[in-house]
Protein backbone atom coordinates (compact mmCIF):
# COMPACT_ATOMS: atom_id res chain seq x y z
CA UNK A 1 0.00 0.00 0.00
CA UNK A 2 1.30 3.49 -0.74
CA UNK A 3 2.37 5.47 2.27
CA UNK A 4 0.58 8.75 3.01
CA UNK A 5 2.38 11.77 4.41
CA UNK A 6 4.41 9.56 6.69
CA UNK A 7 6.44 11.09 9.49
CA UNK A 8 8.98 8.25 9.36
CA UNK A 9 11.33 7.34 6.50
CA UNK A 10 9.67 5.06 3.97
CA UNK A 11 12.61 4.20 1.77
CA UNK A 12 12.40 0.50 2.60
CA UNK A 13 11.43 -1.98 -0.07
CA UNK A 14 9.01 -3.73 2.31
CA UNK A 15 6.34 -1.28 1.17
CA UNK A 16 6.37 -3.06 -2.18
CA UNK A 17 5.37 -6.47 -0.81
CA UNK A 18 2.63 -7.95 -2.96
CA UNK A 19 3.12 -5.46 -5.78
CA UNK A 20 4.30 -5.85 -9.36
CA UNK A 21 7.03 -3.38 -10.25
CA UNK A 22 8.42 -2.50 -13.68
CA UNK A 23 11.99 -1.20 -13.92
CA UNK A 24 13.45 0.04 -17.20
CA UNK A 25 17.19 0.49 -17.34
CA UNK A 26 17.31 -2.35 -14.85
CA UNK A 27 20.74 -3.52 -15.94
CA UNK A 28 22.17 -0.02 -15.65
CA UNK A 29 23.86 1.75 -12.79
CA UNK A 30 20.87 2.95 -10.77
CA UNK A 31 18.35 0.44 -12.10
CA UNK A 32 20.37 -2.60 -11.02
CA UNK A 33 20.70 -1.14 -7.52
CA UNK A 34 16.95 -0.50 -7.39
CA UNK A 35 16.19 -4.08 -8.45
CA UNK A 36 18.60 -5.35 -5.80
CA UNK A 37 16.72 -3.35 -3.15
CA UNK A 38 13.36 -4.65 -4.39
CA UNK A 39 14.48 -8.25 -4.77
CA UNK A 40 12.56 -10.55 -2.49
CA UNK A 41 10.24 -7.73 -1.43
CA UNK A 42 8.06 -7.02 -4.45
CA UNK A 43 5.82 -9.85 -5.57
CA UNK A 44 7.12 -9.53 -9.13
CA UNK A 45 9.83 -7.43 -10.76
CA UNK A 46 9.62 -6.89 -14.51
CA UNK A 47 12.87 -5.70 -16.05
CA UNK A 48 12.47 -4.16 -19.51
CA UNK A 49 15.62 -3.84 -21.62
CA UNK A 50 16.61 -3.49 -25.26
CA UNK A 51 18.62 -6.73 -25.18
CA UNK A 52 18.63 -10.08 -23.42
CA UNK A 53 20.39 -10.05 -20.06
CA UNK A 54 21.64 -12.49 -17.48
CA UNK A 55 18.75 -14.02 -15.57
CA UNK A 56 18.01 -12.93 -12.00
CA UNK A 57 15.92 -14.90 -9.53
CA UNK A 58 12.46 -13.39 -9.16
CA UNK A 59 12.90 -11.06 -12.14
CA UNK A 60 10.87 -11.34 -15.35
CA UNK A 61 12.89 -10.13 -18.34
CA UNK A 62 11.20 -8.38 -21.23
CA UNK A 63 13.20 -7.46 -24.34
CA UNK A 64 11.92 -4.60 -26.47
CA UNK A 65 12.39 -1.04 -27.68
CA UNK A 66 10.98 1.41 -25.14
CA UNK A 67 9.91 3.73 -27.96
CA UNK A 68 7.54 1.03 -29.30
CA UNK A 69 4.02 0.86 -27.78
CA UNK A 70 3.86 -2.94 -27.59
CA UNK A 71 6.88 -3.05 -25.26
CA UNK A 72 4.74 -1.33 -22.63
CA UNK A 73 1.92 -3.91 -22.62
CA UNK A 74 3.28 -5.22 -19.32
CA UNK A 75 2.09 -2.00 -17.68
CA UNK A 76 -1.36 -3.62 -17.46
CA UNK A 77 0.04 -5.87 -14.72
CA UNK A 78 2.05 -3.26 -12.81
CA UNK A 79 1.47 -1.27 -9.63
CA UNK A 80 4.55 0.95 -10.01
CA UNK A 81 6.70 1.84 -13.03
CA UNK A 82 10.26 3.07 -12.50
CA UNK A 83 11.49 4.42 -15.84
CA UNK A 84 15.26 4.84 -15.56
CA UNK A 85 16.38 4.01 -19.10
CA UNK A 86 17.52 6.86 -21.33
CA UNK A 87 20.44 8.85 -22.68
CA UNK A 88 22.45 10.53 -19.92
CA UNK A 89 25.53 11.75 -21.82
CA UNK A 90 25.61 15.43 -22.74
CA UNK A 91 27.99 14.67 -25.58
CA UNK A 92 26.20 11.64 -27.03
CA UNK A 93 22.96 13.64 -27.03
CA UNK A 94 24.62 16.57 -28.81
CA UNK A 95 26.02 14.20 -31.45
CA UNK A 96 22.66 12.48 -32.02
CA UNK A 97 19.73 14.72 -31.00
CA UNK A 98 17.15 12.54 -32.73
CA UNK A 99 18.40 9.45 -30.93
CA UNK A 100 18.25 11.32 -27.62
CA UNK A 101 14.71 12.49 -28.37
CA UNK A 102 13.62 8.91 -29.02
CA UNK A 103 15.39 7.58 -25.94
CA UNK A 104 14.41 10.30 -23.47
CA UNK A 105 11.08 11.62 -24.71
CA UNK A 106 9.34 9.12 -26.99
CA UNK A 107 9.86 6.31 -24.48
CA UNK A 108 8.21 8.38 -21.75
CA UNK A 109 5.27 9.23 -24.01
CA UNK A 110 4.78 5.51 -24.76
CA UNK A 111 4.87 4.72 -21.06
CA UNK A 112 2.33 7.43 -20.28
CA UNK A 113 0.01 6.15 -23.00
CA UNK A 114 0.20 2.65 -21.55
CA UNK A 115 -0.42 3.85 -18.01
CA UNK A 116 -3.45 5.86 -19.14
CA UNK A 117 -4.98 2.73 -20.69
CA UNK A 118 -4.10 0.39 -17.84
CA UNK A 119 -6.96 -0.63 -15.54
CA UNK A 120 -4.48 -0.64 -12.65
CA UNK A 121 -3.26 2.92 -13.27
CA UNK A 122 0.23 2.32 -11.83
CA UNK A 123 2.28 5.12 -10.33
CA UNK A 124 5.08 6.25 -12.63
CA UNK A 125 8.45 7.59 -11.48
CA UNK A 126 10.96 8.75 -14.09
CA UNK A 127 14.61 9.74 -13.78
CA UNK A 128 15.62 13.31 -14.55
CA UNK A 129 18.67 15.40 -13.72
CA UNK A 130 19.35 18.57 -11.77
CA UNK A 131 21.12 20.01 -14.83
CA UNK A 132 17.70 20.51 -16.44
CA UNK A 133 17.73 23.87 -14.66
CA UNK A 134 20.78 24.98 -16.65
CA UNK A 135 23.30 27.50 -15.36
CA UNK A 136 22.25 29.11 -12.06
CA UNK A 137 23.62 32.03 -10.09
CA UNK A 138 22.19 31.46 -6.61
CA UNK A 139 22.63 28.37 -4.47
CA UNK A 140 21.11 26.16 -3.22
CA UNK A 141 18.62 25.40 -6.00
CA UNK A 142 15.04 24.34 -5.32
CA UNK A 143 12.18 23.66 -7.71
CA UNK A 144 11.09 27.31 -7.75
CA UNK A 145 14.12 28.21 -9.90
CA UNK A 146 13.10 28.57 -13.59
CA UNK A 147 14.41 25.91 -15.96
CA UNK A 148 16.75 26.99 -18.74
CA UNK A 149 18.47 23.87 -20.13
CA UNK A 150 21.67 24.45 -22.10
CA UNK A 151 22.22 20.92 -23.46
CA UNK A 152 20.19 18.69 -25.78
CA UNK A 153 20.08 15.98 -23.12
CA UNK A 154 18.69 18.33 -20.47
CA UNK A 155 16.16 19.80 -22.90
CA UNK A 156 14.80 16.35 -23.66
CA UNK A 157 14.76 15.34 -19.98
CA UNK A 158 12.74 18.46 -19.26
CA UNK A 159 10.37 17.66 -22.13
CA UNK A 160 9.79 14.18 -20.70
CA UNK A 161 9.06 15.65 -17.27
CA UNK A 162 6.59 18.13 -18.78
CA UNK A 163 4.81 15.35 -20.70
CA UNK A 164 4.38 13.43 -17.46
CA UNK A 165 3.17 16.53 -15.60
CA UNK A 166 0.60 17.23 -18.31
CA UNK A 167 -0.66 13.65 -18.20
CA UNK A 168 -0.99 13.72 -14.42
CA UNK A 169 -2.93 16.98 -14.56
CA UNK A 170 -5.11 16.16 -17.53
CA UNK A 171 -5.59 12.42 -17.39
CA UNK A 172 -5.58 11.59 -13.70
CA UNK A 173 -2.59 9.29 -13.59
CA UNK A 174 0.01 9.37 -10.81
CA UNK A 175 3.67 10.12 -11.31
CA UNK A 176 6.68 12.35 -10.79
CA UNK A 177 10.24 12.98 -11.94
CA UNK A 178 13.27 12.73 -9.68
CA UNK A 179 15.96 15.20 -10.71
CA UNK A 180 19.19 13.56 -9.63
CA UNK A 181 22.38 15.33 -8.61
CA UNK A 182 25.79 13.70 -9.26
CA UNK A 183 25.29 10.05 -8.32
CA UNK A 184 28.24 7.86 -7.28
CA UNK A 185 29.00 4.67 -5.41
CA UNK A 186 28.91 0.87 -5.75
CA UNK A 187 26.32 -0.83 -7.95
CA UNK A 188 25.54 -4.47 -8.87
CA UNK A 189 25.93 -3.44 -12.51
CA UNK A 190 29.70 -3.66 -12.76
CA UNK A 191 29.61 -2.98 -16.48
CA UNK A 192 28.11 0.45 -15.96
CA UNK A 193 29.28 1.38 -12.49
CA UNK A 194 32.94 1.15 -13.50
CA UNK A 195 32.67 4.33 -15.52
CA UNK A 196 29.61 6.01 -14.08
CA UNK A 197 30.17 9.52 -12.76
CA UNK A 198 33.29 11.43 -11.97
CA UNK A 199 33.86 9.96 -8.49
CA UNK A 200 33.73 6.34 -9.64
CA UNK A 201 36.07 7.13 -12.53
CA UNK A 202 38.52 8.95 -10.30
CA UNK A 203 38.58 6.17 -7.71
CA UNK A 204 39.43 3.61 -10.39
CA UNK A 205 42.13 5.88 -11.80
CA UNK A 206 43.71 6.44 -8.39
CA UNK A 207 43.60 2.74 -7.49
CA UNK A 208 45.37 1.99 -10.77
CA UNK A 209 48.25 4.16 -9.56
CA UNK A 210 47.60 6.95 -12.02
CA UNK A 211 47.58 10.68 -11.20
CA UNK A 212 44.35 12.68 -11.06
CA UNK A 213 43.97 15.75 -13.26
CA UNK A 214 41.58 18.59 -12.43
CA UNK A 215 40.50 20.57 -15.47
CA UNK A 216 40.67 24.34 -15.09
CA UNK A 217 40.82 26.03 -11.72
CA UNK A 218 38.80 23.32 -9.97
CA UNK A 219 36.55 25.70 -8.05
CA UNK A 220 33.24 24.65 -9.61
CA UNK A 221 30.83 23.27 -7.03
CA UNK A 222 28.98 19.98 -7.33
CA UNK A 223 26.44 18.13 -5.19
CA UNK A 224 27.35 14.44 -4.90
CA UNK A 225 24.77 11.91 -3.71
CA UNK A 226 25.41 8.29 -2.83
CA UNK A 227 23.70 5.56 -4.85
CA UNK A 228 21.89 4.00 -1.87
CA UNK A 229 20.30 7.36 -1.04
CA UNK A 230 19.12 7.68 -4.64
CA UNK A 231 17.56 4.20 -4.57
CA UNK A 232 15.80 5.11 -1.32
CA UNK A 233 14.43 8.24 -2.98
CA UNK A 234 12.95 6.20 -5.85
CA UNK A 235 11.37 3.77 -3.41
CA UNK A 236 9.95 6.68 -1.45
CA UNK A 237 8.55 8.35 -4.56
CA UNK A 238 6.88 5.18 -5.77
CA UNK A 239 5.28 4.56 -2.40
CA UNK A 240 4.06 8.04 -1.46
CA UNK A 241 0.85 9.37 -3.00
CA UNK A 242 1.43 13.04 -2.30
CA UNK A 243 4.60 13.30 -4.39
CA UNK A 244 2.98 11.60 -7.40
CA UNK A 245 1.51 14.88 -8.56
CA UNK A 246 3.43 15.32 -11.80
CA UNK A 247 6.13 17.53 -10.30
CA UNK A 248 9.88 17.32 -10.53
CA UNK A 249 11.71 16.80 -7.24
CA UNK A 250 15.38 17.53 -6.57
CA UNK A 251 17.28 14.58 -5.10
CA UNK A 252 20.62 15.73 -3.73
CA UNK A 253 22.82 15.68 -0.67
CA UNK A 254 22.44 19.42 -0.10
CA UNK A 255 26.21 19.69 0.40
CA UNK A 256 28.42 21.54 -2.06
CA UNK A 257 31.93 20.26 -2.79
CA UNK A 258 34.39 21.86 -5.21
CA UNK A 259 36.12 19.75 -7.82
CA UNK A 260 39.42 20.47 -6.07
CA UNK A 261 38.01 19.19 -2.80
CA UNK A 262 36.60 15.96 -4.22
CA UNK A 263 39.79 15.21 -6.19
CA UNK A 264 41.85 15.84 -3.04
CA UNK A 265 39.57 13.69 -0.89
CA UNK A 266 39.74 10.76 -3.31
CA UNK A 267 43.53 11.04 -3.49
CA UNK A 268 43.73 11.12 0.31
CA UNK A 269 41.42 8.12 0.87
CA UNK A 270 43.03 5.98 -1.83
CA UNK A 271 46.51 6.84 -0.56
CA UNK A 272 45.50 5.77 2.92
CA UNK A 273 44.28 2.39 1.67
CA UNK A 274 47.12 1.63 -0.75
CA UNK A 275 50.00 3.33 1.03
CA UNK A 276 50.95 5.04 -2.23
CA UNK A 277 50.68 8.77 -2.75
CA UNK A 278 48.17 9.77 -5.43
CA UNK A 279 49.29 13.00 -7.13
CA UNK A 280 46.71 15.61 -8.19
CA UNK A 281 47.51 18.16 -10.87
CA UNK A 282 45.71 20.80 -12.92
CA UNK A 283 45.20 20.69 -16.68
CA UNK A 284 43.50 22.57 -19.48
CA UNK A 285 39.89 21.80 -20.37
CA UNK A 286 39.74 19.64 -23.52
CA UNK A 287 38.46 21.12 -26.77
CA UNK A 288 34.75 20.92 -27.40
CA UNK A 289 33.77 21.01 -23.73
CA UNK A 290 30.16 22.09 -23.17
CA UNK A 291 29.03 25.08 -21.13
CA UNK A 292 27.29 22.85 -18.57
CA UNK A 293 30.71 21.67 -17.32
CA UNK A 294 31.26 25.16 -15.88
CA UNK A 295 28.20 25.01 -13.64
CA UNK A 296 27.91 25.38 -9.88
CA UNK A 297 25.19 23.40 -8.15
CA UNK A 298 23.91 22.60 -4.67
CA UNK A 299 20.43 21.13 -4.41
CA UNK A 300 17.63 21.72 -1.91
CA UNK A 301 15.66 18.48 -1.41
CA UNK A 302 13.77 19.69 1.66
CA UNK A 303 10.35 19.65 -0.01
CA UNK A 304 10.78 16.00 -1.03
CA UNK A 305 12.04 15.14 2.44
CA UNK A 306 9.05 16.81 4.09
CA UNK A 307 6.64 14.96 1.82
CA UNK A 308 8.16 11.48 2.17
CA UNK A 309 10.39 11.29 5.22
CA UNK A 310 13.35 10.59 2.94
CA UNK A 311 16.75 12.08 3.69
CA UNK A 312 20.28 11.48 2.35
CA UNK A 313 22.25 9.49 4.90
CA UNK A 314 25.72 8.93 3.45
CA UNK A 315 28.43 11.59 3.90
CA UNK A 316 30.81 12.03 0.99
CA UNK A 317 33.88 10.68 2.80
CA UNK A 318 32.04 7.52 3.84
CA UNK A 319 30.62 7.07 0.36
CA UNK A 320 34.06 7.40 -1.23
CA UNK A 321 35.48 4.83 1.18
CA UNK A 322 32.71 2.39 0.20
CA UNK A 323 33.39 3.05 -3.46
CA UNK A 324 37.10 2.38 -2.97
CA UNK A 325 36.28 -0.89 -1.20
CA UNK A 326 34.06 -1.97 -4.12
CA UNK A 327 36.75 -1.43 -6.72
CA UNK A 328 39.33 -3.24 -4.62
CA UNK A 329 37.33 -6.48 -4.56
Amino acid sequence: MPVKNGSTPIAEARHYAGQTVIVTGGTGYIGSSLISALSGKAARIIRISRRKNALLDGVIDVVGELSEPETWNWVNEADVVFHLAGETSFYAAAADPQGCLTSNVTSVIRAIEAVQKSPRRPAMVIAGTVTQVGMVEELPVNMSVPDNPVTVCDLHKLMAEKHLSLAVTGHGIRGCCLRLANVYGPSPSTASSTDRGVINKLVRTALAGQPLTVFGHGNYVRDYIYIDDVVSAFLAAGATNNVQDGKGWIISSGVGTTLNEVFGLIAERVSKVTGTLVPVSCGEWPEGVLEIEFRNFIGDSSSFSEATGWAPKTPLRQGIDRTIAMFQT
